[in-house]
């Protein structure tokens, strides 16, 4: 009677404690990001739903150069790249925290194999007749089991937090990628406009370069018709001199930024074919006419920032797990045998079921931690 009270304050103490593991000690907070109803002069802000990040603005401008560039930078930029990847290995993760509430199967087999020695055994009655014990003296066991190990290792609360922890992993990746397509979009719109207006600067550059070597003869027929003095042509002359040492660094220019087109859309350095002027750009309709204060919640670092805090709630609630029991099940489904060799032999099936429950009492790491 004893032992059975014994065994039930067990079994209680367990249960409580399992119940203690499936309630965090902190309940998350809820992340609030309402947004503002109106301006501060009182204008009613739009409600609109329609997600402007995934608007494709650089297509109203109706350059095709510019969007097959996009385009190649979308599909080519090594950034954009590594931070596919980088949602593909958080993928992974969430899938191993989902796996991790699955028992793991192995298969063992053992055998071992002993000798005894001065054995002393006097046998009585019929027994002293039988040839099996006439070689007492040197005793001599082997035996060995086989078959399939189940095991399931579960602390409750350490895996929620673990499946909040990948979740909020990979939302994060998601908006670390949508972060690194927007600055690739930028760099690659910036540059091209930066190109567009550097060549005009250079037809406008090159078209000043004529008109002051046309005013330079006229004003050398002036001058030899008595009409001008000198000192008006080698103005011009330093003039035509000036402007034709910035054409020099204008093509430089221009060079450079093709260079780096280039390399965001992961080609060898080269010239960028168009025909396009950086007049020839529509901008109409360009801006919507009013923005609502959502689109704030659709910005990728604001998105980070939220999936970072769930990380770390996650991970507080990781930590707290450690306080908590961890149960693990284990059997052997197979076979095993002993055999007494020349004295008598034994085989039997076994089956065995095991339930163990753990928790840390001392851990300096997480102590310090």
């Amino acid at each position: 009677m004893a032992n059975m009270i014994f065994i039930l304050r067990v079994l209680l103490i367990i249960s409580v404690l399992l119940l203690g593991s499936c309630t965090p000690l902190h309940p998350p907070k809820q992340i609030d990001l309402s947004i503002p109803q109106s301006t501060r002069s009182g204008i009613k802000i739009i409600n609109n739903c329609h997600d402007f990040s995934q608007i494709m603005w650089w297509e109203k401008m109706q350059d095709p150069v510019l969007n097959q560039l996009i385009k190649e930078a979308l599909t080519n930029n090594n950034q954009i790249l590594i931070a596919q990847a980088n949602i593909l290995q958080a993928q992974a993760q969430l899938k191993e925290a989902h796996y991790a509430w699955l028992p793991t199967l192995s298969v063992t087999g053992s055998g071992f194999l002993g000798r005894g020695w001065d054995s002393h055994l006097t046998p009585q009655g019929a027994l002293a007749q039988s040839s099996a014990l006439s070689n007492i003296g040197n005793l001599k066991i082997h035996g060995n089991y086989r078959g399939f190990v189940p095991s399931y290792s579960l602390n409750i609360l350490e895996n929620i937090n673990s499946d909040k922890y990948a979740k909020a992993s990979l939302e994060t990746q998601r908006a670390t990628y949508l972060s690194t397509r927007l600055s690739i979009i930028s760099q690659i719109s910036g540059s091209y406009f930066t190109f567009l207006g550097q060549r005009q600067q250079l037809s406008d550059q090159t078209q000043l370069i004529r008109h002051l070597k046309r005013l330079h003869h006229l004003e050398s027929v002036r001058f030899k018709d008595g009409a001008s003095d000198l000192s008006t042509i080698t103005s011009l002359d330093q003039q035509i001199s000036n402007n034709q040492a910035n054409l020099t660094s204008i093509e430089n220019s221009i060079s450079q930024v093709e260079n780096t087109i280039q390399l965001l859309i992961n080609h060898n350095p080269g010239s960028i074919m168009t025909h396009g002027t950086i007049n020839k750009l529509s901008i109409h309709g360009l801006i919507p006419s009013s923005l609502p204060s959502a689109v704030l919640k659709n910005r990728p670092d604001i998105l980070i920032a939220v999936e970072r805090l769930k990380m770390a709630d996650a991970s507080i609630g990781t930590a707290y797990a450690n306080f908590f029991p961890t149960i693990s099940l284990t059997g052997l489904i197979g076979g095993s045998s002993v055999e007494l060799v020349n004295l008598l032999k034994l085989s039997t099936g076994l089956g065995v079921a095991q339930t163990i429950a753990s928790m840390p009492i001392l851990n300096g790491v997480l102590s310090g931690a």
